[in-house]
């Protein structure tokens, strides 16, 4: 009975050693082993992406927060069932375009960062202000303040009414 007991605890104690490197903290930046693996640490999930020769983790992305949710409902929910229809077309522009003054293409490295969004450059802007519109009918549904090369930057993510999620950053 005493050596089944202490061989538990030895083996509880062992397995607990043998964790692997994988479960280790990401980090933006460092070294990955295989395009497009993705990693999640503190609330962030982290994409491997290629830079240069070598493949690192990108800045991360904040992932949905786990806050405590309401109790299960028996109607169904806004965000499961669409409120309206869609417009046509169905993203409207969310900025004047007369005053763009470049593109931002999707896809490419800008400061060193790999940026999967696009977006719109305003030089003529000379107060840095820019009126930006929600291009649907819809409810704000998290906000992200955060620091980028020394910039503060904003993340916006967005439920439309008629089902379609999306996000401004």
């Amino acid at each position: 009975m005493k050596r089944m007991i202490a061989t538990i605890v030895i083996g509880c104690f062992v397995l607990t050693l043998n964790l692997s490197t994988a479960t280790a903290a990401v980090k933006p930046g460092t070294t990955c082993k295989k395009l497009g693996q993705i990693s999640t640490s503190a609330g962030i999930k982290y994409t491997c992406i290629k830079s240069g020769k070598k493949y690192v983790w990108s800045k991360g992305v904040g992932t949905k927060s786990t806050s405590p949710t309401a109790p299960a409902s028996s109607s169904p929910s806004a965000s499961a069932t669409p409120k309206s229809s869609c417009p046509t077309p169905l993203i409207q522009t969310p900025v004047d375009l007369s005053k763009v003054t470049s593109i931002l293409y999707p896809g490419q490295e800008r400061g060193g960062n790999y940026k999967a969004h696009g977006g719109f450059g305003f030089d003529n802007a000379t107060d840095n202000l820019v009126t930006v519109k929600i291009p649907l009918n819809g409810k704000v549904t998290r906000v992200v303040r955060y620091k980028e090369l020394g910039e503060i930057q904003y993340l916006f993510e967005f439920d439309g009414d008629c089902g379609v999620s999306f996000r401004f950053d």
